[in-house]
């Protein structure tokens, strides 16, 4: 018999759709790639013109119209209690898995975390998320540095805390320096009109904790010594929304005084990222000290292009220094952006080094293989524990 498993997402988007936030994206993709001996039912919340039920072998997508957050975690409750599976598994929101052991007391349940922000506990307060914690059988974080910062504040046994790195599809991004990359990246700067013009990308969402607005101040600094060069934003300040915010409308101001070298891309569908990747001198990533992980650094290092990145949180774990990309000091933001820009911009050789060890890294550690496999040893623990119980 195959090992059943729900894994619930927090409702606010529909998984494996252009749309999906990189938390849904990232249960998609381990699910399809599980091994056989797995069926994996992940229900997320219908929007737009998403189908109901989507099948990806062995995940089935179950989207559920709901008119509220509310409304969407009864109505998967209802779905669990008609179909109880082996597992359940619930997307970086602790307190519906406080929900979940509640309907469900002895079933394994998974509490899977992908950023700080609905663990902190000034927000959440400390008492009410420890008392998460202690419900759940495993946690899940995707990287050393959130299995740190977990520790470092709530009374969570390390047996409990399993690292569980997302991944890429290193076939749909494809290395600038395959012939199938480097067209693809070609034809979109020709269709830019960069030909001729050095890239600089931001792929994200555009909110304070991202630090968009440190790019935007170190730019003239960078146009001094790279007059050609054009800083491409690409994000919203909320996956799938053009709405913009008092930060957002900020940037534009700070953008608008560059009007030859800053270009805002509201939207760019997942499927279409790689060419953007593969068509960018440098990515930059300015996030803030608490990210987690950043799944973009794993996909522009994926298409072959250096990435240069705030030295703080996990993003350390992927970007290494003088390796695959640059790493800036939190503290002197403006200064060690300008100075990393730059120096890579003026160096060819040096971004297709970094480039290329890059792309050959992500091929050995950041793939969805790598993340399913890790989710299947963790699973089969758990349904062996409850067969030791019973």
């Amino acid at each position: 018999m195959p090992i059943e498993v729900a894994v619930v997402c927090p409702g606010q988007f529909a998984a494996a759709t252009e749309r999906s936030s990189s938390v849904e994206r990232v249960a998609h993709e381990a699910a399809s790639r599980l091994p056989e001996r797995f069926r994996v039912t992940i229900y997320s919340r219908r929007t737009d013109d998403a189908e109901a039920v989507k099948r990806a072998y062995p995940a089935v997508h179950h989207r559920i119209r709901a008119t509220s957050r509310t409304q969407y975690i009864r109505l998967v409750l209802r779905n669990l209690s008609a179909h109880p599976p082996d597992i359940i598994q619930v997307e970086n929101r602790p307190f519906i898995a406080g929900l979940m052991r509640r309907r469900f007391p002895r079933l394994p349940l998974i509490l899977s975390l992908h950023s700080t922000t609905f663990v902190n506990p000034r927000i959440y307060g400390k008492r009410q998320l420890q008392a998460c914690f202690d419900q759940v059988d495993r946690i899940v974080v995707n990287s050393e540095y959130l299995a740190g910062w977990l520790s470092g504040r709530f009374a969570i046994p390390s047996r409990k805390l399993r690292i569980c790195s997302p991944g890429v599809d290193a076939d749909a991004f494809a290395s600038k320096y395959t012939r199938a990359g480097r067209e693809q990246g070609a034809a979109l700067r020709e269709e830019l009109g960069y030909e001729h013009r050095k890239i600089i990308l931001y792929m994200g969402r555009l909110v304070p904790i991202k630090g968009v607005h440190h790019l935007l101040e170190a730019l003239p600094d960078v146009l001094m010594e790279h007059d050609d060069t054009v800083l491409v934003i690409c994000g919203s300040a909320r996956v799938g929304s053009d709405r913009l915010t008092d930060y957002v409308r900020g940037l534009h101001r700070l953008g608008n005084t560059m009007p030859r070298h800053v270009r805002f891309v509201p939207y760019v569908a997942h499927s279409s990222a790689p060419a953007w990747y593969q068509a960018a001198d440098v990515v930059a990533v300015p996030s803030a000290s608490e990210e987690a992980f950043g799944l973009v650094n794993a996909e522009a290092l994926a298409c072959g292009t250096p990435v240069v990145a705030t030295r703080a949180g996990g993003i350390v774990e992927i970007i290494r220094h003088e390796e695959n990309g640059l790493l800036v000091d939190p503290a002197h933001m403006k200064q060690g952006l300008a100075h990393s820009l730059s120096r890579l911009l003026r160096d060819r050789q040096l971004r297709e080094r970094l480039g290329r060890q890059g792309a050959e890294m992500v091929r050995r550690q950041f793939t969805w293989h790598n993340t399913a496999a890790s989710y299947a040893e963790l699973y089969d623990r758990c349904v062996q524990a409850i067969r030791r119980r019973a």
